[in-house]
């Protein structure tokens, strides 16, 4: 049974899928507007960074605190801490869901091959492909863990639900710096960010679907 006003998690993994096959078709068809924005878009947020110093430092260290590795990190040692506490099951859900981004954003890169923004001058160089962004992917699956670790506390009380806002806010907050640092430095384009995004949320939507990080009761579910 479902209650009011709340989707089944495999809604959610549908739209999230269908919402990443939409951006990588028009990744691979090349309309003229999508090509005119993304480059309009990265040339513009990379102008504003290349040959300022301070802003340049800001943005790369931005990108090197917030990389992939630092985010699976972060995750593993939530999953440590859980596991401290006598958890068993989440602690390897979360680990699984690392492991699947870690191996499923880098071969997606592979199957559009698409180039990353070129500049005479850039602030800094990348050899992988661009489509779809590996650092947002993995800040993606941050915002989608905290999603689902948080669901149904609005439903409790003042202290949970506040505590609920906080850690989504937080999530958002650094899966908006990911995506504004690889614009800024010029490394991709505006829908490669969206399609990253859009990967790491997916991974974490079919995972909780397929075991669901809160269990859900029948009534709740």
């Amino acid at each position: 049974m479902i209650s009011p006003g709340r989707l089944p998690p495999i809604a959610h993994a549908a739209f999230l899928l269908g919402a990443l096959g939409v951006v990588a078709a028009l990744v691979a068809l090349e309309p003229a507007w999508l090509v005119d924005l993304d480059h309009r878009v990265v040339r513009w947020t990379f102008e504003a960074t290349a040959g300022d110093p301070g802003r340049e430092r800001f943005w790369m260290r931005d990108a090197t605190w917030q990389g992939p590795e630092v985010t699976r990190i972060a995750v593993a040692l939530a999953a440590l801490a859980l596991a401290v506490t006598g958890e068993r099951r989440r602690p390897v859900w979360l680990l699984a869901v690392v492991a699947a981004e870690a191996v499923i954003a880098p071969a997606s890169k592979l199957v559009l091959d698409r180039p990353r923004p070129v500049w005479d001058d850039p602030i800094t160089t990348l050899a992988s492909s661009s489509f779809p962004s590996g650092h947002a992917a993995a800040a993606g699956m941050l915002l989608g863990i905290a999603w689902v670790a948080t669901n149904g506390l609005e439903h409790a009380g003042r202290r949970a639900r506040l505590g609920q806002a906080a850690v989504r806010v937080l999530a958002l907050a650094w899966t908006a710096l990911v995506a504004a640092d690889r614009l800024f430095l010029g490394v991709h384009y505006p829908s490669d960010v969206v399609g990253g995004v859009l990967l790491g949320m997916a991974i974490v939507a079919v995972a909780d679907t397929i075991s669901p990080f809160v269990p859900r009761s029948p009534i709740s579910t």
